[in-house]
């Protein structure tokens, strides 16, 4: 784990107690500096509960979703922990997405912001938003 101390979690508008919560620097930081380090073990992904990546499982076809977006395991798992809710082990996170409005997911960007965020990530992003 590894978090930059050039950073700092904290809200938005520190005098507005319900502004949402940001990733700050404190100072400069330089050209490709570390920031964080998030272990494997903390991530929500398309891993089973037996270990294995099986996005490639032709059997899991649920007749219920007609979306090729429901299709992704990690889709998926992130549903299975939300429906969990305290008692999921990613708890805490799972909880803070539920409380979020949708209009914070990309997918329901306009395209313009889409856009934007396509043309910030660069060439880390394979997949449409």
């Amino acid at each position: 784990e590894y978090v930059n101390p050039k950073l700092e979690i904290r809200r938005a508008l520190a005098d507005v107690p319900d502004s949402p919560f940001g990733m700050f620097t404190k100072e400069k930081l330089a050209n490709k500096e570390k920031l964080f380090e998030i272990p494997r073990s903390c991530l929500i992904t398309n891993v089973n509960e037996d270990g294995w990546d099986d996005d490639d499982d032709e059997d899991d076809d649920d007749e219920d979703d007609s979306s090729s977006s429901m299709k992704c395991r990690t889709v998926q798992n992130l549903i299975t922990e939300m429906k969990l809710a305290d008692i999921s082990e990613y708890a805490p996170y799972v909880n803070y997405l539920k409380s979020l409005p949708r209009s914070h997911l990309a997918s329901s960007w306009s395209e313009d912001g889409k856009a934007l965020l396509r043309r910030i990530l660069g060439d880390f992003t394979e997949e449409p938003l």
